[in-house]
């Protein structure tokens, strides 16, 4: 599982080499690209954000060891906002506006993406949810939010008839 989201990582960061401008190969040699990770690492979820956060290091490092992107070294500058919707408020402001990094990775939980999501818009820096799986949020926020992760309608259906095949005496069930 550590290795599926070093890869989700990493493909969320493909987003940012997109959205590059060009210049001289020496001034970007010299200058870091800086992205924000908003993950709870406390509170609730912190046992996902703690892995978040080891596998957003090891995909940094190895992103760094292989020449950065386009020649820029990467830093991540990591925001605690421990699974809490005003947090995560104030971490997506002051990672766009005061730190003015060029992506953000997270929040993680769909109520929070769901603040959060119209703020990446109107501030014009692309975000990802990697893990929020509610219906057409990133869809409906466009042009600048995505996810990273199949929505609750296409995983939940799915998954009970999958169960229920394999267990078919089961009577009754809750989802959580």
């Amino acid at each position: 599982m550590t290795r599926m989201k070093s890869l989700m990582f990493v493909a969320a960061i493909s987003l940012l080499i997109i959205s590059l401008s060009h210049g001289s190969r020496a001034a970007q040699q010299e200058t870091p690209l800086t992205i924000a990770h908003i993950l709870p690492y406390t509170g609730k979820g912190a046992d996902w954000g703690k892995k978040g956060r080891i596998d957003a290091n090891l995909a940094l490092e190895d992103i760094n060891r292989s020449g950065g992107i386009n020649g820029h070294p990467l830093e991540i500058i990591t925001y605690d906002s421990a699974g809490a919707v005003e947090q995560a408020v104030l971490l997506t402001r002051k990672a766009a506006q005061e730190n003015k990094v060029l992506f953000i990775l997270g929040p993680y939980f769909s109520a929070e993406d769901e603040v959060c999501f119209p703020i990446a818009n109107e501030l014009k820096v692309p975000m990802v949810g990697p893990t929020s799986a509610k219906p057409d949020l990133a869809a409906n926020n466009r042009p600048w939010t995505f996810r990273n992760t199949a929505t609750n309608d296409k995983i939940v259906g799915p998954s009970v008839d999958a169960f229920l095949k394999r267990y078919p005496n089961v009577k009754r069930m809750a989802i959580v």
